[in-house]
């Protein structure tokens, strides 16, 4: 159990060091863009959501826990394939359990990119996938513009 392995971690705050971010979070880009990263995005953080997740599927009333069932809009799961922080088998899990609600349900795995993939040099890629994806379901401003 984390808590029993981190004592004090489930209520306390929690920051990487630039090795654990490059290995963990950034390792599919340089170490330099790595450090530049966390140096210019990187804060502590709490770490009782990271709890709360982990532990949604069997803490009967949990708040990260997803009613699958409920009606939502389209959701777009991104996976990378060298993420090592949300591994893409566990995105791929999360899309097997989201695809049976009746809204759109889609996943992209990016094979090359890593957790960080938001916020590193490639993000551009990522982010006019989601873009597109909101268009196709008629979501963002770029769908209303194009419906006018």
């Amino acid at each position: 159990m984390a808590g029993a392995v981190a004592p004090g971690l489930r209520t306390g705050t929690w920051s990487h060091s630039p090795d654990s971010f490059a290995r963990s979070f950034a390792n599919a880009v340089p170490r330099a863009e790595s450090d530049h990263l966390l140096a210019t995005h990187g804060i502590p953080s709490p770490a009782r959501p990271l709890f709360q997740a982990a532990f949604a599927g069997v803490a009967p009333h949990s708040e990260a826990r997803v009613d699958t069932r409920r009606e939502r809009g389209p959701l777009l799961l991104v996976a990378g394939g060298r993420d090592r922080t949300v591994p893409e088998a566990a995105v791929r899990g999360a899309y097997r359990i989201q695809r049976r609600n009746p809204g759109e349900t889609e996943l992209v795995t990016f094979p090359d990119r890593g957790h960080s993939m938001g916020a590193d040099s490639g993000w551009a890629e990522v982010a006019h996938t989601a873009l597109d994806f909101l268009v196709r379901n008629g979501v963002g401003a770029r769908a209303a513009a194009s419906r006018s």
